[in-house]
């Protein structure tokens, strides 16, 4: 269903109190965004859906990475709509949702992460918010200066999570160096996630001639985590704010070359 055929369809009431549900609940606007929108395009009020009517608003060609995001966003909000009283089945059951292969971590190299740190202009802030802190860019797009805070073990960025849970995130002092001159009201910078993300891309292609995504930098945190924790699974999930430390461990497979020496030491 197209953007215009949803808008032809409508809002359902029932939808509308969902919405209004997610956000008292503290879900994310681009999540609740994205919820809505799958919803909608099933064109039928959710109450009245069915497993068909499911499978007929995903594209047959789509891929499996496409149908387990649509599959699952509304399967939550199937949940949710019985847990309100308003539905009293969920038409996705059954549905099989693709599996998803987690890939491997791919943090920066270190010769490229020396050349990024080492550079200057907003690029390089942004660069050492993902390599010493493990933001992601949504994360280092919404930082305000205040949200440097001192706690009786030294300086942290708080950060709000998903469902406005708090972290605070240890601050190393290039972090802080940065936080500390940033303007005092209002974001450090003024930028959306995505333009952050492309723009930084960019630089750092004109910079060392590869194409990098910014997310590396969080990858390239976890990894020196990991590392320097003496390979503590529970610090780098808390520092990566992972729900499951089986999210964190794909970090404990980065470094294939442990084995070889765990053998050569033996």
């Amino acid at each position: 269903m197209s953007v215009q055929q949803i808008k032809a369809f409508g809002v359902s009431e029932s939808c509308q109190r969902l919405e209004q549900y997610l956000h008292q609940v503290g879900y994310a606007p681009g999540t609740i965004q994205q919820r809505m929108y799958r919803l909608n395009s099933l064109g039928v009020p959710p109450e009245a859906a069915t497993r068909d009517d499911i499978l007929a608003a995903l594209p047959a060609d789509a891929k499996p990475s496409t149908k387990r995001v649509y599959l699952s966003a509304l399967s939550a909000s199937f949940r949710d709509l019985i847990t309100m009283g308003i539905c009293d089945h969920d038409p996705t059951l059954g549905i099989r949702i693709p599996g998803f292969h987690r890939g491997l971590p791919r943090p920066l190299p270190p010769a490229v992460l020396t050349a990024l740190v080492g550079a200057q202009g907003t690029e390089r802030d942004w660069t050492v918010m993902g390599v010493y802190a493990g933001l992601r860019a949504s994360d280092t797009a919404a930082l305000y200066a205040d949200d440097l805070v001192e706690t009786d073990r030294g300086m942290a960025i708080s950060l709000e999570g998903k469902g406005g849970v708090k972290a605070l995130v240890p601050a190393h002092p290039l972090v802080i160096e940065i936080m500390q001159r940033g303007r005092p009201r209002g974001p450090l910078w003024r930028i959306t996630p995505g333009a952050l993300s492309t723009r930084w891309a960019a630089w750092a292609l004109a910079l060392v001639d590869q194409r990098l995504r910014y997310h590396q930098c969080r990858h390239s945190f976890a990894t020196r985590v990991y590392e320097a924790s003496g390979q503590d699974l529970l610090i780098t999930r808390d520092l990566m704010r992972h729900r499951s430390v089986a999210t964190t461990q794909i970090y404990a497979q980065a470094d294939q070359s442990r084995g070889y020496r765990a053998v050569a030491g033996l």
